[in-house]
């Protein structure tokens, strides 16, 4: 409800930026809730509000995270969204070295999941950096975290410590205050690994 209204309100005030934030999370919501039709809009939607104002270089990478988490059930289909995602935000005025992880862990997972190690560990190399050096925040470094589980799994590594990975994950994830990311953790751990994200 107050994310309708915020967009609702954004939109009345003509504040784009404002409005497209609110509708990724929206989307975001929608998503977790299993409306992936209106995920999907709500993303089109808030990437056109995004790509019409001066900064949408901080939305981008939230924005296409989020396409890629909205895909996470197919990862080829996940897959095919990163790549697109990345050809499509165009060079460092269209991207923001804060915002870059939001993008950068989706990235990363959906790349393992579809068996493309290298292009998976070429993002996590990036998320390691925007975790550890640039965001220095709890649920990052969570992120990370999973992020490695995804790539353990996909590099046949054992299933204690793929299940490892991902309960450190969650440990991390529910220590910043993340049940639902670290509800899904526990989960896979629980399963070593298998390759279900959400």
């Amino acid at each position: 409800m107050h994310l309708r209204e915020g967009a609702r309100l954004h939109r009345q005030l003509g504040g784009a930026v404002g409005e497209a934030l609110s509708l990724q999370r929206l989307a975001e919501l929608a998503l977790h809730e299993g409306r992936h039709e209106e995920a999907r809009a709500l993303l089109d939607e808030a990437l056109d509000l995004a790509r019409s104002t001066d900064i949408g270089f901080h939305l981008l990478d939230r924005i296409y995270g989020t396409r890629i988490a909205l895909h996470a059930r197919d990862p080829q289909a996940a897959l095919n969204v990163m790549i697109d995602a990345a050809a499509s935000v165009r060079g460092p005025l269209e991207t923001c070295p804060g915002c870059r992880i939001t993008f950068a862990v989706p990235a990363a997972i959906a790349a393992a999941r579809a068996g493309e190690v290298e292009l998976a560990q070429q993002h996590a190399v990036q998320c390691a950096y925007l975790a550890d050096v640039v965001m220095r925040l709890p649920a990052w470094h969570a992120a990370h975290e999973e992020v490695r589980a995804h790539i353990a799994a996909a590099t046949g590594a054992a299933r204690d410590d793929v299940a490892s990975h991902f309960a450190a994950a969650a440990a991390r994830f529910r220590a910043a205050s993340h049940p639902i990311d670290a509800a899904r953790c526990e989960r896979l751990a629980a399963e070593g690994g298998k390759q279900r994200f959400r």
